[in-house]
């Protein structure tokens, strides 16, 4: 048999001939670039063995550029901590099933959204329920707008002085027929110690259950408004009172207080 010319042809000993950890640190000659781009994958390169002597000096940390790498053989274990910022993320690739699955929905906390940035356009259809919102932060002018559209109108009824148990303590005699909508008790004087109970009451019988009636807790002076009523209709001549269930323990509340009925008028 001839001998075999040990020289072998250039180009000759491609990607498909270098078999997987082949080419280790000996094999690499120093500030020698791989002139073929993408020729050689993650697989063919040993662990540890492309040292900083053998990136091409003339462009230091530049001598990998994106021609050298195999498509898709960035993988997770070549990035560095922090290496992805904001800038290497297009528009929109940040997707819902992009976000940790461990913790589902609570995967953006308050610390995730920018000031200002929960738009009217952010919140679904009933999302702001009454816990949501601040005592005090609706105001007359805010209800201006609901309260025409709903053809409302009010009958406030007043309590002087200091709050105290007891029945019948206002009332008021509907001239026509109309719709009870709502009820609201508003304190001058916030009570301490306990709350005041507020319970309105058509010809003697409450037209609220018994654990949804207007409550004035003890440190506030207003109740919320209550707009689940047991009964909502009021003939001409009905009449409407006010007893007071309960008041403060340490200051009763009061002077004075006032309880409001948000009514419309009866369809004919």
């Amino acid at each position: 048999m001839a001998d075999v010319d040990g020289t072998i042809n250039t180009g000759a000993v491609t990607t498909a001939k270098l078999a997987d950890n082949a080419v280790d640190n000996t094999k690499l000659k120093s500030s020698t670039t791989v002139d073929t781009d993408r020729a050689v994958t993650t697989d063919h390169i040993r662990d540890g063995n492309v040292t900083t002597d053998k990136i091409d000096g003339t462009v230091g940390i530049e001598a990998v550029t994106t021609a050298k790498i195999r498509d898709a053989n960035v993988t997770t274990a070549k990035l560095a901590a922090g290496a992805v910022t904001t800038n290497e993320l297009g528009a929109g690739a940040v997707t819902t099933a992009k976000l940790d699955g461990a913790v589902g929905s609570e995967a953006v906390t308050t610390a995730k959204i920018r000031d200002a940035n929960v738009t009217t356009a952010k919140l679904a259809t009933d999302a702001v329920t009454t816990d949501k919102i601040l005592d005090g932060t609706i105001q007359a002018g805010d209800l201006a707008d609901w309260v025409a559209q709903q053809g409302l109108f009010f009958v406030t009824m007043q309590l002087p002085g200091t709050a105290f148990a007891g029945a019948t303590q206002a009332g008021y005699l509907a001239p026509s027929g109309m719709e009870l909508v709502a009820i609201r008790a508003y304190s001058d004087q916030a009570p301490t110690g306990a709350a005041i109970l507020v319970n309105v009451l058509k010809n003697g019988v409450a037209v609220t259950t018994a654990g949804n009636r207007p409550t004035i807790a003890a440190g506030a002076n207003a109740s919320a408004v209550v707009t689940t009523l047991s009964t909502t209709t009021v003939a001409a001549a009905d009449r409407v009172t006010i007893d007071v269930d309960q008041v403060g323990s340490t200051i009763a509340g009061g002077s004075d207080l006032y309880v409001s009925l948000f009514c419309r008028e009866a369809s004919t």
